[in-house]
């Protein structure tokens, strides 16, 4: 299960892929497959559908995408998706963990420990549960990711539930996302790296909802009076009083086939352009504030 290699005396073990798929326009669906206790599913084609499978392997391996325009939806593992491609919708899967290396990436309805972005801006991560009592953070964001919206989740770690662990992670907005109490009732806590960095916790009107946040609401618009401080670099100016409605304002996605689509309509009437100009204008705009 292991390529062995050796520098000088000593030896690293890197996992092999059980399944290869070196091809465009694949698909894979309504399998068990059983990798464990190591292997990977690398996709290495455009257009791969990998669709209703039970990936059977540990936290530590599980499905690779190297593609552009894959679809991967409704799986359950317990290992990771690694999306190192672009123009890639990965959605209503269980699995442990979600990791982002490119752009432009929707990341939606999943259920996960997890979410990690490296180097990789302008995705939307959207809609999903991210939660567990295990795994040290629920959003992270490392090295140079900009613009990407991480909305419309339920976040809670047993450490952070944002842990921004870079020194350029900048012009990332989070909002309408339930930030929860742990079993513990220790509160929603943010680490990061470089508190000079600027990042939004509000889309100007609308903020989050803190589970720890005691303040007041005197117009009863929903909206706290006080904002919710973090840190003095991070505050968000329009706290939720009360838990925004995740599954009320759910992604509606495209289907699989004709794929790809470029609008992900939103259930509140509002149209988010995934892939496409209109997100970026959206970014520049955020940038400039």
């Amino acid at each position: 299960a292991y390529n062995i290699s050796w520098i000088l005396t000593a030896c690293f073990f890197t996992h092999y892929d059980a399944i290869t798929i070196n091809a465009d326009n694949v698909r894979l669906s309504n399998l068990t497959i059983d990798i464990a206790p190591s292997g990977y599913i690398t996709i290495l084609g455009d257009m791969t559908q990998i669709t209703d499978n039970n990936i059977i392997t540990t936290s530590e391996t599980g499905l690779v995408v190297k593609g552009f325009y894959c679809n991967v939806t409704d799986n359950k593992s317990g290992g990771s998706i690694s999306v190192n491609g672009f123009h890639n919708i990965i959605a209503g899967n269980s699995f442990y963990r979600v990791t982002i290396t490119e752009d432009l990436n929707l990341i939606s309805t999943n259920s996960v420990s997890t979410v990690e972005l490296f180097n990789a801006s302008n995705n939307v991560i959207y809609g999903n549960n991210i939660s567990s009592t295990t795994a040290d953070w629920g959003v992270s964001i490392v090295d140079s990711s900009f613009h990407n919206i991480i909305s419309n989740n339920k976040i809670s770690a047993r450490m952070y539930d944002v842990d921004i662990r870079s020194k350029s992670a900048e012009n990332n907005t989070f909002y309408h996302n339930n930030f929860l109490i742990r079993p513990s009732s220790e509160p929603v806590r943010l680490y990061t790296y470089n508190l000079g960095l600027v990042n939004f916790w509000d889309n100007g009107e609308e903020g989050n909802y803190w589970a720890d946040y005691n303040g007041t609401d005197g117009n009863r618009d929903g909206i706290g009076d006080a904002p919710y401080a973090i840190d003095e670099d991070n505050i968000d100016y329009y706290p939720l009083m009360e838990p925004f409605d995740v599954e009320g304002n759910a992604v509606v996605l495209p289907s699989p086939e004709p794929f790809p689509a470029t609008l992900v309509a939103v259930a509140s009437g509002v149209s988010v352009t995934v892939i496409g100009v209109g997100l970026l204008v959206y970014f520049r705009k955020r940038s400039e504030k």
